[in-house]
C-alpha cells in the first residue's frame, strides 16, 4: 500500500494530490503500513563512505517516513528530491471512493478527505471532494523502514549465494501479514475472514493496547511527511503494530 502525497519526477515537476492506491483502498482489504525502529544510524556523508559520518538516534519505534533525514540532505548540499528520500515513508490517507466502512465508524483519529485536491487527465482539471468521509488506511503497521529494514539472503545461478541488506518498504509487510494470517488460521483451525474486523472491534473496545497481554501497540512518534503518529489510529501506521501471540490468543477467545 502506498500514498501518493507527491509524485515527483524531478525538483521542479511534483504533482501535489493527495491520493491512495486500490486495492488497499477497499474496504474488503487489509492495508499495510510502514514503521522505522528504534536506534542509532550511521550514515555515509560521500561516495567513499569514510569518517566523518552522519549519526542518527531514534529514540522510540515511529511512522515511517523519511523526513527524519533532512539534515543528511542538508549536510551533503542536495535538496530531499535529489538526495533520495522525499516522498518515501508510509502509505496512508483517506478515500475519496470508497466511504467509511462501518468497521471504522466512531474510532478517534479516522478523518476526512483533504480538501482543494484535483487531478489533470488530458489537460482537464477535475477537482477531488473536499472532506468526504472515506475509507482511512493503513489498517496495520510493520517495520518497512529500509534504513532498519531487512536483509535478504539468496543464491543466484551467475554469483551464488549473496546477501542483500537494507531493503524494506510496505511491500515486505504485506507478506508478512499475509504470512501470520495463515499462521491464525492453522492456530485456530478455521478460517478467519476479514482482519479488519477483530482489529478495529479492539481498538473500539479499548483493549487493545492497555492490557498486558495487549494484541497491538500504538505508534504515537513520528510521520509519513504529512500524516503524524498517534496513541491509537492514525493515517500514518493505522491502529499501530501487531503482538502476533497476543493477537492470536485474542482471536482464539472470541
Amino acid at each position: 500500500m502506498w500514498t501518493h502525497i507527491r509524485r515527483c519526477f524531478s525538483s521542479s515537476t511534483c504533482f501535489l494530490t493527495f491520493s491512495v492506491n486500490y486495492p488497499a483502498s477497499d474496504p474488503a482489504i487489509t492495508a499495510a503500513g510502514g514503521t522505522t525502529l528504534a536506534g542509532n544510524q550511521k550514515l555515509c556523508l560521500n561516495a567513499a563512505c569514510t569518517p566523518p559520518y552522519y549519526t542518527i538516534d531514534i529514540l522510540h519505534e515511529g511512522v515511517w517516513g523519511w523526513d527524519y533525514l533532512l539534515g543528511l540532505c542538508d549536510a551533503i548540499g542536495q535538496d530531499p528530491i535529489t538526495c533520495g528520500i522525499f516522498p518515501l515513508g508510509s502509505g496512508g490517507g483517506v478515500s475519496t471512493l470508497f466511504e467509511v466502512p462501518s468497521y471504522q465508524l466512531s474510532l478517534p483519529g479516522i478523518q476526512l478527505s483533504q480538501p482543494d485536491q484535483n487531478v489533470v487527465f488530458n489537460e482537464k482539471k477535475y477537482m477531488l471532494p473536499s472532506n468526504f468521509p472515506g475509507r482511512n488506511l493503513p489498517d496495520v503497521s510493520f517495520n518497512a523502514d529500509p534504513d532498519t529494514g531487512y536483509a535478504i539472503y539468496y543464491t543466484s545461478d551467475v554469483s551464488g549465494f549473496g546477501i542483500k541488506t537494507f531493503w524494506g518498504g510496505t511491500s515486505f509487510v504485506a507478506p508478512q501479514l499475509n504470512g501470520v494470517s495463515a499462521l491464525f488460521g492453522e492456530y485456530l483451525q478455521s478460517r478467519l475472514g476479514l482482519l479488519n474486523d477483530p482489529f478495529y472491534r479492539l481498538a473500539l473496545s479499548g483493549q487493545a493496547y492497555t492490557n498486558p497481554g495487549a494484541p497491538l501497540r500504538a505508534i504515537p512518534y513520528g510521520d509519513n511527511w504529512f500524516y503524524q503518529g498517534n496513541n491509537g489510529y492514525s493515517l500514518g501506521a493505522g491502529l499501530g503494530t501487531l503482538d502476533v501471540a497476543n493477537f492470536a490468543e485474542f482471536l482464539r477467545k472470541q
